[in-house]
């Protein structure tokens, strides 16, 4: 091989290999650079997200303490009514009920109305009903009976009561839930104390059937409404699920108008590696507390040939026992596609541009020999008529263009003797 193609060679390797060992470390670092942006992004939105319920659930709990305190007021202006009536009942009678006349009070109370559904009540310190919701159980006992989440109501309503002196009235909150409710709504019941009959008088109703205790699931679906038109980068979407895996916001279903999944278990959902990756999420947003956090995973939907990678900002909201994520894929966002195109199109101009400077630097270094070379083939032809080029520099060229010198000088005056 002539020494030309080798310097060419030569140069464009040493020039070539670490263009691109430093254009593949640039780009590795662009792209690590980028991705590193987008995980920010996310994990601050998710952030973001959390202060936004935070501030809601914050919002809620002023609206349903003042809801509260204004049935609490409107039972306990019954309340008073109430103990007036039965006071004066006793009074009338000298601190004694006879039988019709109890039975005529029983009936008067009977009579009142709580709000939309709620009523006066009479028990005895054993659990006995003097006086039930249109009368249907006087007498019966529900010492035992607990309410949605498995206390001893009576137990505790009787023992409060018991506590009372005088107009005193105490308060205590509950849920119950009747055999035609679909879920278990929240009583309040204003208690009364007549030590003398033996009795614990309730004044109970619903919440809402005094105020509208409504705000917080409608509070809650106008921020699910909210998640749902959210579009992150290109495709991505907002999806909330809680700890045991249960979607509570899913991707929007237009025609649904709702999430396209919501109140269905994703938690045994694995992503393309087989990790299931919303246990991994909902471990993360748990153990990052007040901060964020982020989950990636290999994402392959029906009828993509291969996975791509996705990402999630996490954060978790404890008072709504909600893991909000963040999710897109990481081509979701062309701006930084774009820009590592840019940087790689770079890379690609300036690896070319070192190759076409080795290849003419080398051509220049070659030049002198081929000349040389041909000097030495007219020589062997016995013709000196060929100059040699001239010794420029000090390098070993120059010095072999000397040597040739004086090997011609030499020769000339050999051929002329």
């Amino acid at each position: 091989m002539k020494i030309t193609p080798k310097l060419i060679t030569l140069c464009i390797l040493l020039v070539l290999v670490p263009s691109v060992i430093v254009g593949a470390l640039a780009y590795n670092t662009v792209n690590n650079s980028i991705n590193k942006g987008i995980q920010d992004r996310l994990t601050a939105q998710a952030q973001d997200w959390k202060r936004l319920v935070q501030s809601y659930e914050t919002e809620i709990e002023n609206q349903e303490a003042t809801a509260k305190q204004t049935a609490q007021d409107i039972v306990t202006a019954q309340a008073k009514m109430t103990y007036i009536l039965i006071q004066k009942t006793l009074d009338d009678n000298g601190g004694t009920l006879p039988a019709v006349v109890k039975e005529n009070l029983l009936n008067r109370l009977n009579q009142t109305t709580v709000g939309k559904t709620g009523y006066i009540y009479i028990l005895d310190y054993t659990g006995h009903y003097i006086l039930s919701q249109h009368r249907a159980a006087d007498g019966a006992n529900k010492w035992n009976t607990t309410d949605a989440n498995g206390r001893f109501v009576i137990r505790t309503l009787i023992s409060l009561g018991k506590n009372l002196t005088g107009a005193n009235i105490t308060y205590y909150s509950y849920y119950w839930k009747n055999q035609a409710d679909p879920v278990a709504r929240e009583k309040i019941a204003a208690l009364l104390h007549f030590p003398t009959l033996g009795w614990v008088v309730g004044i109970s109703t619903y919440y809402d059937d005094l105020v509208n205790m409504t705000y917080r699931a409608d509070t809650i679906k106008t921020v699910k409404n909210l998640m749902y038109h959210q579009v992150i980068g290109t495709s991505g979407y907002i999806w909330v699920v809680n700890s045991s895996g249960w979607y509570q916001v899913s991707k929007y279903n237009a025609t649904k108008g709702t999430g396209n999944a919501d109140n269905t278990y994703i938690g045994n959902k694995k992503d393309a590696n087989g990790v299931l990756f919303i246990q991994e999420a909902i471990v993360k947003a748990k153990a990052a507390g007040n901060n964020s956090a982020y989950e990636q995973y290999p994402w392959k939907n029906a009828g993509e040939t291969s996975p791509r990678m996705k990402i999630a900002g996490l954060a978790y909201v404890p008072q709504w026992d909600w893991i909000i994520g963040v999710s897109a894929y990481y081509d979701d966002f062309p701006e930084a596609q774009q820009m590592a195109t840019q940087i790689m199109t770079i890379i690609v101009v300036i690896i070319v541009v070192c190759a076409i400077i080795a290849f003419v630097v080398a051509n220049q270094m070659a030049k002198p020999l081929r000349k040389l070379r041909q000097v030495a083939d007219k020589i062997t032809d016995g013709d000196f008529s060929e100059p040699l080029p001239p010794a420029k520099g000090n390098d070993e060229v120059a010095e072999l263009t000397a040597s040739m010198e004086m090997v011609v000088t030499a020769l000339k005056m050999k051929a002329k003797k």
